[in-house]
């Protein structure tokens, strides 16, 4: 009896230690190895150029440039940057994707997709990676009607997810997704997120409200950091921390430091002119700033570099900024 006992104990322990191990080295992982496949970029092409035949939104881009995605009716399509051939489509039964991001560095997607069970919604988490071709559900978590995932911020080096989930009515439910895919709630000091940006070596995230104030949260607990007259912009990848100055509505210089530092004692940029938030671009990587015209054309501030590809900016990632240009996407290395 105490031989079948010690069987059924030592089984579910083995099994939880496995996913464990799976989860710390397989999917999120961790460590120089993704701080060195960020920073080396000299094997990656200048320039890609893919031709899209499909309605798509939410377009993004692997880091390394191998595939191109978009939303398309609930489902992820993924196209081989090669060719410009369809690799695959993500879709869902009975359900819809919804948001979805891939790793800063691999070729992994993560996403969020949504089913209808009558009483309530169920949201579940699932990555699926490109290398070995292999799905992984994270975990779930349960909601009512009318609310969605609107941003998600992740570190692969603390292994730590976090989505904002928004009601019918505009107002955020936080929650940290852990390495064992555990969903815990994050207690709010206020109502509505506006923007949120995540610390890669620690369990940081700044988070702005749609009033103004920025606040840090640390292992879950925030606290005010910053009150109104002041907007986040971006995290480096070094835990170098953006934060504008706001006047008029325009940001006319922004503060550069880190969390273990007083804010007085950051460092300062300067702009020619004051500026519209959405055109201040944080390039992790290197810890560069752009400040976007024309809605193509980037000038780097420290450099004066001014990039100016034949396309309309979308977004950027790791190593490459995304442009279209009619029906063509345009990835151009930075």
């Amino acid at each position: 009896m105490k031989k079948r006992f010690l069987t059924w104990f030592i089984i579910p322990v083995l099994i939880q230690i496995l996913i464990l191990l799976y989860i710390n080295n397989v999917f999120l992982t961790s460590g120089n190895i993704d701080i060195k496949q960020i920073t080396d970029n000299a094997d990656l092409p200048k320039e890609i150029k893919v031709k899209l035949a499909y309605k798509a939104n939410n377009i993004n881009a692997s880091y390394d440039g191998k595939y191109i995605s978009f939303l398309n009716d609930g489902k992820i399509f993924v196209l081989n940057s090669k060719d410009s051939s369809l690799q695959k489509i993500i879709d869902v039964d009975d359900g819809a994707v919804e948001y979805y991001t891939w790793l800063p560095d691999r070729d992994r997607i993560l996403y969020f997709y949504k089913k209808n069970l009558g009483y309530e919604y169920e949201i579940s988490l699932v990555a699926y990676d490109f290398n070995n071709f292999h799905y992984m559900e994270v975990g779930k978590i349960y909601v009512r009607s009318g609310e969605d995932v609107k941003d998600v911020t992740l570190s692969t080096l603390t292994n730590m997810i976090y989505v904002n989930i928004v009601n019918r009515l505009g107002n955020s439910t936080l929650y940290r997704i852990d390495i064992m895919g555990q969903f815990d709630h994050v207690y709010l000091p206020f109502n509505r997120i506006s923007r949120m940006s995540e610390l890669r070596h620690r369990d940081q995230i700044f988070i702005q409200s749609t009033d103004g104030r920025i606040y840090l949260f640390k292992n879950k607990i925030g606290s005010l950091f910053l009150n109104k007259g002041y907007e986040l912009l971006g995290i480096g990848l070094d835990d170098s921390v953006y934060i504008g100055k706001v006047e008029n509505n325009s940001i006319t210089k922004i503060f550069v430091g880190k969390t273990d530092q007083i804010f007085s004692n950051w460092n300062e940029i300067n702009l020619e002119i004051p500026v519209n938030v959405n055109s201040i671009l944080i390039f992790p990587k290197n810890n560069e700033v752009g400040l976007l015209k024309y809605n193509n054309e980037i000038k780097i501030i420290s450099s004066g570099k001014v990039i100016s590809p034949d396309g309309q900016y979308i977004d950027h990632n790791e190593n490459y900024i995304i442009y279209k240009n009619s029906n063509q996407i345009i990835l151009k290395l930075y």
